[in-house]
């Protein structure tokens, strides 16, 4: 549709919360994010329709060392001809932790829950867990950050899994991901 939104969302910014030096920031509202690699949540890099989603999404921590985030969102479907448009029968939950404090190996742990309940039919219901894990090197991405290496000829590296099981209608299924 021609008046599509991707997002329109509120925000309120702690950076002392309950007097720590933790920064909390709450999105409320229409947004895209990314979880972990982008493998499972992520902004499309090229396609003209990036992946929308209405609800809430939690970020704190101190600074860059680590952070704990936490949402629950809808799914926004997208439609042609009408406004675009999310059901609270289609649910996104998920936690993660990101740890920054050793550079040469960053970590991410975390878990998505994926619940559709919009037919009536219990037979095309589903109901996903998700356990993710990943560690990696951060590589330069810009040319000042590829200048302020310590050491050239450095290997980078990035292992991100998953593990789901659920049900899928009336037959449960598991399944797993490994990229390395």
């Amino acid at each position: 549709d021609h008046f599509d939104t991707q997002q329109l969302t509120l925000s309120y910014t702690d950076r002392t919360t309950f007097g720590s030096r933790l920064r909390t920031d709450v999105h409320v509202g229409r947004f895209t994010f990314e979880y972990g690699g982008t493998r499972l949540i992520g902004r499309n890099v090229l396609p003209n329709a990036t992946n929308t989603f209405d609800g809430l999404h939690i970020s704190s921590g101190p600074g860059n060392l680590w952070r704990g985030r936490a949402f629950l969102v809808m799914p926004v479907e997208r439609l042609v001809r009408e406004p675009n448009q999310s059901n609270d029968e289609r649910l996104l939950w998920g936690t993660v932790y990101e740890n920054n404090e050793n550079k040469r190996c960053l970590l991410d742990l975390g878990y998505v829950g994926f619940t559709n309940r919009l037919s009536g039919d219990r037979a095309r219901q589903d109901t996903f867990s998700t356990y993710t894990a990943r560690a990696r090197i951060d590589y330069p991405r810009t040319q000042a950050q590829f200048k302020a290496m310590p050491e050239r000829g450095q290997v980078d590296y990035e292992l991100d899994t998953a593990v789901q099981n659920g049900r899928k209608g009336l037959n449960g299924f598991a399944s797993q991901m490994l990229h390395a």
